[in-house]
């Protein structure tokens, strides 16, 4: 056997294999999975930043117990799942949007009776692929942007609140910042938590943490994104979205986030030209900002609504 043709042969065994790994890990990344249940204890163990075990397990009894209605819509064949909670004398509704894996009883349960004192119902949305929420692929805000907008005209038209508060934490945060360009004009404020600036960074670290080489694996796991969605990561910059938006916005992140530093959050407070603050906690890891600084956090919150207030 000729020396070229034995090279031959190991290279494409060694792209075949690339192509076979990198499928793999589009799969694992990308494909709908199970959500942490952070209520077992051995989760809590695991989690940096639940660092108040009984704080949470109060919130989660809370959250258990509150009348929470069910609502559904639809975006194209898919059924999108949310809950709503009613606050008395409330004319405002606050949309919190969970993170990557996550879910809205996760993540917002300590801090809904906050943003209830603030004058707020609250709708915590499942996240396409999420929880209650059909859906096979997770697209790190891309599509989630859409049924941002789209949460944001069904609240409008089953409750017709005076206002809207859009909360988002980790993806959540990334997907409101790249619908903010486009929503409705009642919604008067944004409160972002630790999103990042580009989900090909997002994709890049989750590669990583699954142990696998960046290159080429990353090449390869955009050509399948491109293959089985048409989705160009390339096209999506939340800092450039953020020069259009209107919108005031409250950027928060944690200095110890690990899982999406919070130079992202320092990239996308650069680029949005006004109306903007923003909050750094210098213990936090990701999303744990509300629970490492609940004080900080709730103070910087109502400045933050009183200053833009219309």
């Amino acid at each position: 056997m000729s020396p070229w043709l034995i090279m031959l042969i190991i290279f494409a065994s060694v792209l075949f294999l690339t192509l076979i790994i990198s499928l793999v890990c589009y799969c694992l990344v990308f494909f709908r999975g199970a959500e942490i249940d952070f209520n077992r204890p051995i989760e809590f163990k695991l989690s940096e930043y639940r660092n108040d075990k009984d704080r949470m397990k109060k919130a989660f009894e809370w959250f258990d117990n509150q009348p929470f209605e069910n609502l559904e819509m639809k975006v194209g064949k898919l059924k999108l799942h949310a809950l709503y909670l009613k606050t008395e004398g409330a004319n405002k509704t606050a949309i919190f949007f969970h993170g990557y894996r996550g879910s809205a009883r996760n993540e917002f349960s300590p801090m809904i009776p906050f943003y209830q004192k603030l004058g707020y119902n609250i709708c915590l949305v499942s996240q396409r692929a999420h929880g209650k929420s059909r859906g096979k692929l997770i697209t790190f805000g891309i599509r989630e942007k859409n049924d941002c907008l789209k949460w944001v005209d069904f609240i409008n038209k089953k409750f017709k609140p005076l206002e809207i508060l859009l909360v988002g934490v980790s993806m959540g945060a990334s997907t409101v910042l790249m619908a903010s360009n486009k929503v409705q004009s009642n919604v008067k404020y944004i409160i972002a938590d630790c999103g990042y600036a580009c989900p090909d960074e997002q994709v890049k670290y989750l590669i990583n943490v699954l142990h696998l080489p960046l290159y080429p694996t990353i090449w390869f796991v955009k050509f399948w994104l491109f293959v089985f969605t048409g989705i160009r990561f390339s096209d999506y910059k939340i800092p450039e979205m953020l020069k259009k938006t209107k919108v005031p916005i409250l950027f928060i992140h944690g200095k110890k986030d690990k899982m999406v530093p919070y130079y992202n959050t320092l990239m996308n407070y650069d680029e949005k030209p006004d109306k903007k603050e923003i909050l750094l906690i210098n213990d936090a890891p990701h999303a744990g900002s509300y629970i490492y600084a609940t004080s900080e956090y709730e103070q910087k919150v109502e400045e933050f609504l009183e200053k833009y207030k219309k």
